[in-house]
């Protein structure tokens, strides 16, 4: 993804919620992991990725890179460098009944068939099955951290369902991880 200047009629706004995870996603895209990741081993790949236009300086200053670090020293970070197979950024589509996702619907409506399309933060398979994980940026002080990941439990089941169902493996694990959060 390139990440243009902010158009002129958006004048210097702030940067959006949005952005600053597209700015998060993009790091996490690209941390190397055949080396130490450290806070200044993702400070310096954050001027790389301004460098080759993939990231904006205003957006880089977002990033807290001794957050992205904390990520791969974590059991969940190092469980990812070390897989054999890993998947970053992985967009897929998937067809199911609508009323699988939208427990309202009834009759005919709920047999629809509806496309679920997305893109999954990072998989990685382990010998007993595959393990998600979704990055999040969302601020999370002084707020509740289940009930925050709890707005995001029907994503992460259709994700979950998506990838056992695409891959033919089951999915073992999916986390969710709050760069903001308690780790």
């Amino acid at each position: 993804i390139v990440l243009a200047d902010r158009p002129l009629f958006m004048g210097e706004a702030k940067i959006s919620a949005a952005e600053r995870g597209i700015a998060y996603h993009t790091v996490m895209q690209h941390v190397p992991l055949h080396e130490e990741v450290t806070a200044e081993s993702v400070a310096a790949l954050i001027e790389r990725l301004v460098s080759m236009e993939l990231l904006t300086a205003e957006l880089a200053k977002t990033i807290d890179a001794a957050l992205v670090a904390d990520f791969f020293r974590s059991d969940l970070g190092r469980r990812m460098a070390k897989a054999d197979i890993l998947y970053r950024e992985q967009p897929f589509s998937y067809r199911l009944p609508a009323g699988e996702v939208y427990r309202e619907a009834e009759g005919g409506a709920a047999q629809e068939n509806m496309l679920v399309q997305g893109v999954i933060d990072c998989m990685f398979v382990e010998p007993d099955g595959i393990v998600l994980v979704d990055y999040k940026t969302d601020r999370t002080e002084g707020r509740n951290i289940e009930e925050v990941a709890a707005q995001y439990d029907i994503q992460i089941e259709l994700y979950a369902r998506a990838v056992a169902h695409i891959l033919g493996m089951p999915v073992k694990e999916s986390y969710l991880y709050f760069f903001d959060g308690p780790h």
